[in-house]
């Protein structure tokens, strides 16, 4: 028969206990801090490339719609044997046109009997607002070229004109 210890011995309170405590399960704090370092260091490097190749997409969206508008431009041309002043003229709903993302607004800046400008500029309700390239523009000529471009920005007409 086993032996029964005494109701309130040593013996009886160690009974069928282990000396070892049971390891701790998740993480530690400092576990969790570098984890959290890691992906902040992560995300300071990916963030601004992010935001480029978003805003280069926006303006790939206001150059398809500066070309369209240059294609008006000249069968407007062909037709009347001058220049439209304005969007409407092209055939728009507006003087001055949103870009289907919303990140654009083009219009007609200049134009004379034999000549244009049409402008893209960023719409300052969208993320484009700080873009570096500023307003697209293009004229009669297929000139590209860019126009208030922030002092620190770092990129050319070329740059901001391609892909």
């Amino acid at each position: 028969m086993p032996r029964r210890p005494a109701a309130h011995s040593e013996e009886s309170f160690l009974e069928g206990r282990t000396m070892m405590t049971p390891k701790a399960r998740g993480f530690s704090l400092i576990e969790l801090m570098i984890a959290l370092a890691i992906v902040g260091i992560l995300a300071a490097v990916v963030y601004p490339g992010y935001t480029h190749h978003i805003q280069r997409a926006g303006r790939a969206d206001a150059k398809a719609l500066l070309m369209q508008a240059q294609a008006r431009q000249e069968s407007f041309f062909g037709a009347h044997n001058r220049y439209a002043g304005n969007m409407t003229a092209l055939g728009y709903g507006a003087t001055t046109v949103m870009s289907e993302n919303k990140r654009y607004q083009v219009s007609v800046n200049a134009t004379t009997v034999n000549s244009y400008l049409l402008q893209a500029k960023p719409n300052p309700a969208s993320a484009q607002a700080n873009d570096g390239c500023g307003t697209l523009t293009i004229d009669q000529l297929g000139v590209k070229a860019i126009r208030n471009q922030p002092a620190s920005a770092t990129e050319d007409a070329t740059d901001c004109w391609k892909g």
